[in-house]
């Protein structure tokens, strides 16, 4: 069957994969392609303006909203309407996601001496990914949370493989 599918114009092969396999499959073989245990090697041939781009806009800016910088009162209007009726897990959810002050920083003076290093992006986009994975499994009875962070931290990895063939 797979190499029916290979022969298939490309359009109509990733039409079938996505009828095929849901979001969580999808997930599930990246991160068995691409372990979240080695991501400072997936990400070690990015410059820092690609990790900023990844960090800021692929991770920070799904739960928070920048208003002159990002605060913990600015949340994603989608986290309050998931955890409408959870209070405590969407306070601890957002205060975890929100980034240092050091990035806060430099995305609201975009000063280029005060950018992160490119091991802090790293680390905070690998944090970033393996807290929002575990947050949702310790909340399974919230499906359209576990859906939403599975959804999340695949975009990261599709986002970065286009940045990666794109180089």
């Amino acid at each position: 069957m797979n190499q029916l599918i290979q022969k298939l114009p490309e359009d109509i092969e990733n039409e079938i994969k996505n009828l095929i396999f849901t979001k969580s499959m999808r997930l599930t073989m990246l991160l068995d392609r691409y372990p979240l245990a080695n991501m400072e090697t997936f990400l070690h041939g990015f410059s820092k303006e690609q990790l900023d781009r990844i960090y800021r806009y692929g991770c920070v800016s799904k739960v928070l909203e920048w208003n002159n910088g990002y605060t913990h009162t600015g949340v994603n209007p989608i986290i309050k309407k998931i955890f409408r009726n959870d209070p405590r897990n969407y306070s601890l959810f957002t205060y975890t996601c929100w980034p240092t002050a050091q990035f806060n920083y430099y995305w609201q003076s975009k000063i280029k001496r005060c950018q992160p290093s490119k091991p802090e992006y790293i680390r905070r986009i690998k944090y970033f990914c393996n807290y929002v994975l575990a947050f949702s499994q310790r909340n399974p009875s919230n499906e359209k949370f576990t859906s939403f962070c599975e959804h999340l931290v695949y975009d990261v990895f599709v986002a970065s493989l286009i940045m990666r063939k794109n180089m």
